[in-house]
């Protein structure tokens, strides 16, 4: 009976040692004592190392980084991959609109020539109308100084004929008046002065004779033009 109760205490413990990691079988101080026959026959495992029960948790971490590193290589393999297809597609696309772009390019620029030569033109046009505006301008200046010189001239031949008399006037009998004619002309002396010459202004010869002087007749200056004088 005692025996039996041994052997029974030596069962509980074994179990207890396995359930919680403790090294198995019964304590030697016991087995010496009390001598188990199945001690000779099965003999108790070996004891198990303490840091066994964490193995697992080391080999699921590992587990996990592999897990990890798996991971960021698909997700690098799948970025080269979209940037590739991205470049084949927009090569593809470049390789599709390029020829239409040159067109609308190459028509651009013509345009672009085409305005750059009408405001070329233009500004031509602007710089001869600013000529021209100038041109008349000092035209219609030089003809009125030539008429206010004309009006100049011809009272001063008026005011000669009147002094002399005979030389520059002639009578109307008929009509019971007078008329004052101005000066006979300076190259044939005899049809009436009606060309003023330019530059200097003076009343010098009749229209017939203009087109055969190039000075004027009485200061000989060089003529630049003539004007016709009418005189009433």
């Amino acid at each position: 009976m005692k025996r039996s109760t041994f052997n029974m205490a030596a069962i509980q413990t074994q179990i207890y040692s396995q359930s919680f990691g403790f090294p198995t079988g019964t304590p030697p101080e016991y087995l010496a004592v009390n001598p188990s026959p199945s001690a000779t026959q099965n003999p108790p495992p070996p004891p198990q190392p303490f840091s066994q029960p964490f193995a697992p948790a080391a080999e699921f971490e590992n587990q996990i980084s592999d897990f990890d590193r798996l991971i960021c290589l698909q997700n690098e393999r799948l970025r080269l991959g979209l940037q590739r297809k991205g470049k084949q597609e927009m090569g593809l696309v470049m390789r599709h609109w390029e020829p239409k772009i040159r067109f609308l390019l190459k028509r651009k620029e013509a345009e672009i020539r085409e305005a750059l030569n009408k405001n070329a033109e233009l500004e031509a046009l602007l710089r001869g109308a600013g000529a021209e505006r100038e041109g008349w301008k000092s035209a219609a200046m030089e003809r009125e100084a030539a008429a206010g010189a004309l009006e100049a001239e011809i009272r001063r031949v008026q005011q000669g004929a009147g002094e002399k008399g005979a030389a520059a006037a002639e009578s109307w009998c008929d009509g019971g008046g007078e008329r004052m004619t101005a000066a006979v002309c300076r190259s044939c002396n005899r049809e009436e002065c009606s060309v003023v010459f330019m530059p200097c202004r003076h009343l010098g010869s009749c229209k017939s004779c203009e087109g055969l002087l190039e000075w004027c007749p009485l200061c000989w200056t060089v003529k630049r033009t003539a004007i016709d004088a009418l005189l009433s």
